[in-house]
Order: structure tokens, then sequence, then C-alpha cells
């Protein structure tokens, strides 16, 4: 060995720490990098600036920084994302939490860890001059809810003693109706419809369930109990990419998170995609608690209101449907037991 100014032992224990810095073993071979891990993530709709923070976490590399390659499958009025969920073909799913309620209620394994609206976006929309500005008002009158928003509109108008019979529901998506005079109440989310409608120049009145005491979770991230129970890594490593960095810097910039949507092959209206995330600013981002944090009396009031209308197969324990175990690990805190 040839030595230049110094002894084989010093010139061993520096050839040790250059290889260190450089990230390779003692053989000089560089450290492997793990693959990162393959999941896919069922929306319940097609892309949209609903789904700004999840767009951020993948486009910004939130994602990739945790070790994660997500894909996103998109939904529809005919795809249910639990059904998805369930078969295997996603590791996440968004639904909302009386979807997800009545699913546990037939028996499937499916949980929440975390629930994007804290505040229902639902709210119920007329045309000003119509009269109808208090639940109060619903009854013999045509309301367009969705499937999934029924039990919501069923509990506000119950507070009010107005039977879910003296008044009919329509699916339409059809906003013309609204206009038409054809439906007089459109149920819609605040972040979507109302804005649609406002940009048309119309008045409108807007009664919001929150307002009333009812109050639903909606776009859940939801996985199987069997994920949780073998890769609490990989849900914790989801939830931490989405809530502590994607979500956040969605929020604080709506313009650059609606641009993102384009990436995914989408073409939409930036100005209402911008508009929406500002909407949904306060539903999500609610002052109190941290984004995505849920509460168990607000799951066991949607599991007794859907129990009430006997929606549900079977009685079902709200703890079996959410857990904080990932909320409690990404934000550092020790809350209720779930």
């Amino acid at each position: 060995m040839k030595i230049f100014g110094g002894t084989p032992i010093l010139i061993a224990i520096g050839a040790l720490a250059v290889a260190a810095g450089a990230g390779l073993v003692v053989t000089g071979r560089m450290a492997p990098t793990p693959p990162p891990e393959r999941v896919t993530f069922q929306l319940p709709w097609t892309h949209s600036a609903g789904y700004a923070g999840f767009y951020s976490a993948d486009r910004m590399g939130d994602f990739a920084r945790h070790g994660l390659e997500v894909s996103f499958l998109t939904g529809g009025p005919r795809r249910d994302p639990l059904a998805t969920l369930l078969s295997g073909k996603a590791q996440f799913a968004l639904a909302n939490g009386a979807h997800l309620i009545r699913s546990r209620s037939e028996g499937n394994p499916v949980k929440a860890v975390a629930c994007i609206f804290r505040r229902s976006p639902l709210v119920f929309i007329t045309l000003a001059g119509s009269g109808i500005t208090h639940p109060r008002h619903f009854a013999g009158k045509v309301i367009r809810a969705s499937k999934q928003n029924t039990a919501t509109l069923n509990a506000l108008t119950s507070r009010f003693g107005v039977d879910p019979s003296q008044y009919t529901v329509s699916a339409t998506r059809d906003l013309t109706k609204l206009y038409s005079g054809e439906v007089n109440v459109w149920g819609g989310y605040s972040a979507v419809s109302l804005v649609r409608i406002r940009q048309t120049g119309r008045k409108v009145n807007v009664i919001n369930p929150n307002n009333y005491g009812v109050h639903f979770y909606y776009s859940c991230i939801t996985t199987t109990d069997r994920l949780i129970e073998e890769r609490p890594d990989v849900v914790e490593r989801f939830v931490h990419a989405s809530l502590r960095e994607g979500w956040p810097r969605a929020l604080r910039d709506p313009e650059k998170a609606a641009a993102l949507i384009t990436s995914y092959g989408t073409v939409v209206d930036l100005k209402i995609q911008t508009g929406i995330i500002t909407v949904m600013l306060p539903l999500i981002d609610t002052g109190s608690g941290e984004i995505g944090w849920m509460e168990h009396d607000v799951w066991r009031y949607m599991a007794d209101t859907l129990n009430r209308q006997g929606l549900l197969k079977t009685a079902v324990d709200p703890r079996d449907v959410y857990t904080l175990q990932f909320l409690n690990r990404v934000f550092g805190k020790v809350a209720e037991k779930s």
C-alpha cells in the first residue's frame, strides 16, 4: 500500500467517512433506496377542486417523500367508492359519513381515518322570491337530493315536524329544473352547486343544515380494517402527506391548487374551481382542531340519526366506524381513544 502523508489506519478511516457521507455501504455500493409503495385512491366523482389537497400532495411530492406512489381512480353516479375499496382495487377511498355507517351496518370492514369536510358542504338552495327560506317550508315541495344526502335532508326537516312523506325527492342533476320551477329546493354542495348558480347572476336563499344543528361528516378518508391492522405505516404516511402538507398548501393558495387539476388531463374552468376551494376553506379548516380531525359526538349523532330513519341494517357502534390512531400520530396528540 502506498502512503501519501499518512498511515494506513488514518486513510482507512477517511475512506469510511467519505463512503458514509456519500450514502455508500462499506463495500462501496450505494445504499439501496426502497421503491415507493403503490397505492390506489378511489375518488367519489370526476377530478375537481373538491380533492385539491390530495392533488397538491401528489404533484408537489408529498406522497413521494413519504414513500408512496398514489394513483387516482375517478368515480361517478354509478360507482360506489366503498365497493372499489372492498374489492381490493383501491387501498383508500373517499366516502361520506352516512354512507360509511350504512356500509358498516351491512357488515363491511371499512373505517374512516380522517374526514376532510368537518362541516357539511351540503346546503339547500332556493331562488330568491320563492318564499322558501326555512326547512318548515319544505312540505309540499319537490326537493333535489342525491341518495347519499337524503339522510341529512330527513334529519333537517324532522327537526321542524316535516315528515319525508310530505315532500317529493328528485335525484335530477339538471340545474335548469330549479330555474324553471320544476324543482323547488336544490340540495347540493355549497362548493359546487352554489358557486355555479351564483355565477349565473341569480339571487338565492341558502338553507344550511349546520345552522340547525345537523352535522354530518363528508369526504372521509376511508380504508379497510385489514390495511389498518397489517400496514398501519402505509395508512399513517398517506394521512400525513394529505393532511399535514397537501391540504394546508391547497387552502393557502386556491388558484395554484385549482391549476393542478389540469395535470390529470381534465379540462376545467379555473375561475370556478378556485372559487370552489375558497368556499370549502371554512368547512375543512374550521378553526377547531386539526384538518381532518373527527369527534365521537358527531359520529354518534350520525349513527343515531340513520338508525332512527330505519336506514341501518343493524345497529352500529360509532367507534367501529372510525379511528383516531393515525390523526393522533400525525399531529402528535393523545385525544379520545377510538
